[in-house]
């Protein structure tokens, strides 16, 4: 069996599972297609257990916290898809209107948008502007275990 045809049955076996979870909202872009790699990306919180399952699989976990019309948030939100594109499979973003999800702001003391909270070995949280370099520099310490993206 080819090695693409296991990846997309364990997806979909795995969307089984976690049916109407964002986990398996996640878990659909884990069927690659030719134009993109594999990236993680959810338009809403995850519970702490559903980040734990990614977490438990050395990938850093982002909540990327922004508001419509902010000038700001649009260009650190490309940084943050940047990122994405580079880690390759090994960062998840979970982009959060803080309008939408005031709640999950406040239980993280997010004041501002845009703000990057990222969760791996440690907690970084980014409120200022940062460069892609910079970022994946921060990526790059939170992993628990060695990533080729992070050597120097």
């Amino acid at each position: 069996m080819k090695k693409n045809t296991k990846k997309q049955l364990f997806a979909v076996f795995v969307l089984l599972v976690f049916a109407g979870s964002g986990i398996a909202y996640a878990l659909l872009s884990v069927i690659p297609t030719q134009e993109r790699q594999m990236q993680y990306v959810v338009y809403q919180p995850l519970q702490d257990s559903e980040e734990a399952y990614f977490l438990q699989r050395n990938i850093v976990v982002a909540k990327y916290f922004y508001s419509e019309g902010c000038l700001r948030c649009q260009s650190t939100e490309a940084i943050v898809d940047g990122a994405l594109e580079f880690f390759d499979g090994n960062f998840f973003v979970e982009k959060i209107n803080i309008d939408e999800y005031p709640d999950e702001a406040e239980r993280l003391d997010i004041t501002q948008a845009p703000t990057i909270y990222l969760k791996g070995y440690s907690i970084d949280v980014i409120t200022e502007n940062i460069t892609l370099s910079d970022l994946t520099t921060k990526i790059c310490v939170l992993f628990f275990s060695y990533v080729d993206k992070c050597s120097i």
